[in-house]
C-alpha cells in the first residue's frame, strides 16, 4: 500500500475509533444510571415513601408548590408577609428564587396531585444528575469508562447521600450533583482548554440553590486548584482560576449576603465556635467508612445515635493501598485536596458561627474518593495482587469491623455479617488474575460495581427507612388543601403539631409546617430555620410551627390600645392542639370555637384581610393607597400627636426604608414594622419599601458576574483562534 493509501486509511479509522469509544462510554454511563435506578427500586420496595420523609414532607414540597404557584401567576416575590417568620424568602435561601432548576421543579409540582410520587421523581432525577456528573468528572481526570461508571454509581451510595440527602435534604442532593458538574466544567476548561460557558452556567445553578455545603466545597475546590497550579508554577492557570473565582464569589455575595446581614435579627445569631458533637464525625467514625452495615457514634438531633451507616464511603476502600503502592498520579492532587478539605470540615467543630451539621460535607468526601479510585484503578490496577496488597486490604477491613463493633455493640451482628461478605468478595477479587486490566478491565470494574450493588441491597435490608421521621402527612395535595383550618388567610397553630404524625387523620383538621402552602392561604406556622428572634420568643414558636401551650393566651392578651397580637397579625384562624393544650380555649369576643377530634379551631366571625398592610395608627389617621408584598403606600389624613406612628401587619425585617416625611421606628410589640410620622402633615404620601440589606451591592455583584461570564465567553474563542494563528517560537514569521 502506498504512503498516501496508509494515510487515508488511518484518517478513516480515527473517526470510526472515536465513534466506537463514544458508544462504549455512553454504554457504561447508561449502566451506571441503571445501577443507580436499581438501588432506588430496592429502597422503594422496602419503603414506598423512602424519598418522602422529614424535611421533604414538611419543607420542600410546600415550598415547591408555593413558588410554582407564584411563577404560574406571575407573582414572583422576595417577601411573603403572610408567612411571617418564614416569609423572608431570600434569607431562607433554599427557596431557589434565582435558580431555573428550582423553578422547573416548582412548576412541575402543579402537574399532578401525588406529592410523594413527585418528590420521589425529583430525587431520582438528581441522583442521576449526581451519577452523570461524577462519571464525567472521573473521565476528565483520565478514568476509563468502566471505572468512571463505578465512581458514578458508588457516589450515590455514600451514607449522607443515601440516608439524609435523598430521603430529606433535597437541596443537599441538588448541591452535590451540581458540584460534580461544576467541577467537571471547571477542569475541562482549565486543563483541557474547552469553552468556559458550561462553568458559568453550572456555577450559577450551584450557588443559587441556596445550600451552603456545596458553596463551601466550591471554595475548597478553588483553593485546591490554586495550590496545585502554584506548585506547578502555572501562572496563566492561576490567573484564569482567580478569574473564575471572582465570578463565583460575586454570585455568593448576590445569594448569601441577605442572610448574613439579616442574621442579627434571627435565632441564627450564634457566633463563636463550639463542638457539641452534633452531626460531625471523628476518626473512629470515619474508620467505619468501608463498612455498609456499620453505625458510627454520630450524635443525632436531640441526642442519641442515628443507627444507620451515615459514615459509609465505599466498600472498596480496602483496595486503595494496592493502587497507591503502584504509583502516584500527580493529576489527582486537586482531587485529594478537595477530599481532605471535606474531611477536615466533617471532623471540625459542630458549630462554626451559623454553620452547623458538618456531616453535610460527606458527599464531597465520597465524591473525591470515588473519582480518585476510578483514576487509580484505570492506571494502576495490578496484574497480580501481592501478599502485601492482601494484608493491607484485610487490615483496613478488620479496622472497619472493629470500629463498627465497638461503636454500637448492639449492631455487632450486622457488622460481622457485612464484614464477612466483604472479606469474601475482597479475597475473590484479589485472587483472580483474570480481573487485571490486561485481561479484563471491564470485568474488574463490573465486579466492583456488583459488589457495591450487593452491599447497597444488604444495607437497605438492614435499614429500610433510615433515621429520619415520617410525619405521615397526606400524600395528596388536594387532601391537604381541603383541611378544615384552611378556609381563610391568617392561620396560626398552638401546641405540639408533631402529635399529628401519630394521628394522621388529624390532618383533615389542621396541617404541619409548609403543608400550609398547599392550601393557598397565608399561615404563620410554616417551616423556617431563621425565625425572627423576638417574635419567636414572644410566641415561643419553633421551626415547624410548633409553640408552647401559652401561645394561645399571648395571642389574645389585650394591650393599652385594646388590641391583641392576633389582631395585629391579621389572624382569622387559631388552631389549638388538644393533646398538648389541656384546657378548652375560651374564644374572645368576635371569635367562634369549633370542637374537632384532635383540635379546637377558633375562627374570627368577620374575617379581616391579608397581612402586610397598615394595621394600626397611633396619633394619626391614614389611608392606604396601595399595598404589595414589598411595598405599602399610604396618605396621611390627620396627625393628632407629636409622636404619631403607623404599625403594619408584617415583621420588622432589616431592610425597610421610608420615602416621605417619616422614618422606620421601634417595632410595635418588638416584632411588627412601625413607621414614625415625626414630620408628616395631612396630605403627605409615605411609601414604605422592603429591600434586603445590601441590596444595591447584591444586584451589582450579580450584574458584574453576568458581564464577566458574557465577556469571557465571547473572548475565549477569539483568544484561542489568535493563539493557533501565532507562529511557534521555533518557526520564522511569515512574510
Amino acid at each position: 500500500m502506498s504512503n498516501l493509501g496508509r494515510m487515508t486509511s488511518a484518517v478513516d479509522e480515527r473517526p470510526a475509533t472515536a465513534r466506537s469509544d463514544r458508544r462504549a462510554s455512553l454504554g457504561w454511563w447508561a449502566l451506571a444510571c441503571v445501577a443507580t435506578l436499581v438501588t432506588v427500586v430496592l429502597r422503594l420496595v422496602r419503603n414506598p415513601t423512602y424519598y418522602f420523609l422529614d424535611d421533604t414532607q414538611t419543607g420542600a414540597v410546600g415550598q415547591w408548590y408555593a413558588l410554582g404557584q407564584r411563577l404560574l401567576d406571575g407573582d414572583w416575590t422576595i417577601l411573603d408577609p403572610g408567612a411571617w417568620q418564614g416569609g423572608n424568602l431570600l434569607v431562607e435561601g433554599q427557596w431557589g428564587l434565582w435558580n431555573p432548576l428550582s423553578w422547573l421543579v416548582a412548576i412541575g409540582s402543579h402537574a399532578q396531585d401525588d406529592a410523594a410520587l413527585y418528590a420521589t421523581f425529583v430525587k431520582v432525577v438528581f441522583l442521576l444528575v449526581l451519577t452523570s456528573g461524577v462519571f464525567l468528572l472521573a473521565r476528565t481526570y483520565g478514568a476509563s469508562a468502566p471505572w468512571a461508571a463505578v465512581a458514578g454509581f458508588a457516589v450515590t451510595l455514600g451514607g449522607q447521600t443515601a440516608y439524609l440527602d435523598s430521603p430529606s435534604w433535597v437541596t443537599g442532593l441538588m448541591g452535590s450533583g451540581l458540584f460534580a458538574w461544576t467541577w467537571w466544567a471547571m477542569d475541562r476548561y482549565l486543563r483541557h482548554g474547552r469553552h468556559p460557558w458550561p462553568f458559568f452556567v453550572l456555577s450559577y445553578l450551584l450557588v443559587t440553590v441556596g445550600y451552603v455545603a456545596p458553596v463551601l466545597m466550591l471554595i475548597a475546590l478553588f483553593v485546591a486548584m490554586l495550590i496545585a497550579q502554584g506548585l506547578q508554577k502555572s501562572w496563566s492557570d492561576v490567573r484564569r482560576t482567580l478569574g473564575l473565582g471572582v465570578y463565583s464569589g460575586l454570585l455568593v455575595v448576590f445569594v448569601f449576603l441577605p442572610s448574613v446581614l439579616t442574621s442579627s435579627a434571627t435565632v441564627r445569631t450564634a457566633d463563636g465556635i463550639f463542638n457539641t458533637q452534633a452531626l460531625n464525625m471523628d476518626l473512629g467514625d470515619l474508620a467505619i467508612g468501608p463498612l455498609a452495615t456499620g453505625w458510627p457514634t454520630v450524635t443525632w438531633f436531640g441526642g442519641g445515635l442515628p443507627f444507620v451507616p451515615v459514615a459509609f464511603i465505599a466498600w472498596f476502600i480496602p483496595l486503595l493501598p494496592a493502587l497507591l503502592l503502584r504509583g502516584r498520579r500527580p493529576e489527582l492532587a486537586v482531587v485529594g485536596l478537595v477530599g481532605l478539605a471535606g474531611l477536615l470540615l466533617v471532623m471540625g467543630p459542630s458549630d462554626v458561627g451559623p454553620l452547623r451539621f458538618q456531616i453535610r460535607m460527606m458527599p464531597y468526601v465520597v465524591m473525591a474518593f470515588c473519582v480518585a479510585f476510578a483514576v487509580l484503578a484505570t492506571k494502576n490496577w495490578p496484574r497480580t495482587f501481592t501478599q502485601r496488597d492482601r494484608w493491607w486490604a484485610r487490615g483496613l477491613l478488620l479496622l472497619a469491623v472493629w470500629s463498627g463493633a465497638v461503636a454500637v455493640p448492639a449492631n455487632i451482628e450486622w457488622v460481622v455479617l457485612g464484614g464477612l461478605v466483604q472479606a469474601a468478595l475482597l479475597e475473590w477479587i484479589m485472587r483472580r488474575p483474570d480481573l487485571t486490566p490486561a485481561r479484563g478491565v471491564r470485568l474488574a470494574a463490573a465486579t466492583v460495581a456488583v459488589g457495591a450493588l450487593a452491599f447497597s441491597a444488604l444495607a437497605t435490608w438492614q435499614n429500610p427507612r433510615g433515621p429520619l421521621p415520617d410525619f405521615h402527612v397526606p400524600e395528596s395535595i388536594a387532601e391537604s388543601a381541603a383541611t378544615e383550618a384552611g378556609s381563610e388567610h391568617g392561620i396560626f397553630t398552638v401546641g405540639n403539631v408533631f402529635m399529628l404524625s401519630a394521628n394522621p387523620d388529624g390532618y383533615s383538621e389542621t396541617l404541619l409546617a409548609n403543608s400550609w402552602y398547599l392550601t393557598g392561604k397565608d399561615a404563620a406556622s410554616v417551616y423556617t430555620v431563621v425565625r425572627f428572634k423576638r417574635m419567636s420568643e414572644i410566641l415561643c414558636s419553633g421551626e415547624r410551627g410548633e409553640t408552647c401551650p401559652d401561645a394561645y393566651e399571648r395571642l389574645f392578651q389585650r394591650d393599652g390600645d385594646d388590641r391583641t397580637i392576633a389582631d395585629d397579625m391579621m389572624l382569622n384562624t387559631v388552631v389549638v392542639m388538644k393533646d398538648d393544650v389541656n384546657d378548652r380555649p375560651v374564644p374572645p369576643d368576635g371569635w367562634t370555637l369549633e370542637t374537632f377530634e384532635h383540635t379546637w379551631i377558633v375562627s374570627r366571625d368577620e374575617p379581616v384581610g391579608r397581612a402586610g398592610s397598615v394595621v394600626h395608627a397611633d396619633g394619626a389617621e391614614v389611608t392606604v393607597e396601595s399595598s404589595s408584598t414589598t411595598e405599602v403606600r399610604f396618605r396621611v389624613d390627620e396627625v393628632t400627636a407629636d409622636d404619631a406612628s403607623v404599625a403594619f401587619s408584617r415583621i420588622a425585617w432589616p431592610g425597610y426604608r421610608v420615602d416621605g416625611p417619616a422614618s422606620v421606628g421601634d417595632p410595635r410589640r418588638d416584632f411588627l414594622l412601625s413607621v414614625d410620622l415625626e414630620d408628616a402633615a395631612p396630605g403627605d404620601v409615605v411609601t414604605v419599601q422592603f429591600r434586603p440589606p445590601g441590596w444595591t451591592l447584591e444586584l451589582a455583584s450579580a450584574a458584574v458576574a453576568l458581564l464577566i461570564a458574557a465577556g469571557w465567553s465571547v473572548a475565549h474563542p477569539l483568544v484561542r483562534r489568535r493563539a493557533r494563528r501565532a507562529p511557534r517560537p521555533d518557526e520564522p514569521a511569515s512574510t
